[in-house]
């Protein structure tokens, strides 16, 4: 059984329970409506990537999007700088999926291209 804490749900057979409805649902219909949120164990920011139509799940840490986006900053909000870069970040677990990586996706600073 996978718990995530963070986004309120709970897998069971490959369906979702949610601990606050009860509902079960899809659980690849329901990782797609799931924000980006930070993962409390890494402290990254963990989201999920439609490729091919189907949700792939990511993480990239804080510290890889202060070092690549925002190097001179201090006490930044990650989750800003995500945002911020979404488009770039998304495009960055594209080419590793293409490249061979299977989920979760962990990009790493050299992943990230540097910003113009």
């Amino acid at each position: 059984m996978d718990r995530c804490t963070h986004c309120v749900r709970e897998r069971t057979d490959g369906a979702v329970r949610c601990r606050q409805t009860g509902a079960f649902s899809d659980w690849t219909a329901l990782r797609m409506t799931i924000p980006p949120c930070i993962h409390d164990s890494s402290g990254a920011i963990r989201f999920y990537v439609r490729i091919n139509g189907i949700p792939v799940g990511a993480l990239v840490s804080k510290e890889a999007l202060h070092y690549r986006y925002r190097p001179d900053a201090n006490g930044e909000d990650a989750m800003d700088t995500y945002l911020a870069n979404a488009a770039d970040i998304e495009a960055a677990v594209r080419r590793r999926v293409a490249k061979g990586s299977i989920e979760p996706v962990m990009l790493r600073e050299a992943d990230l291209h540097t910003p113009a």
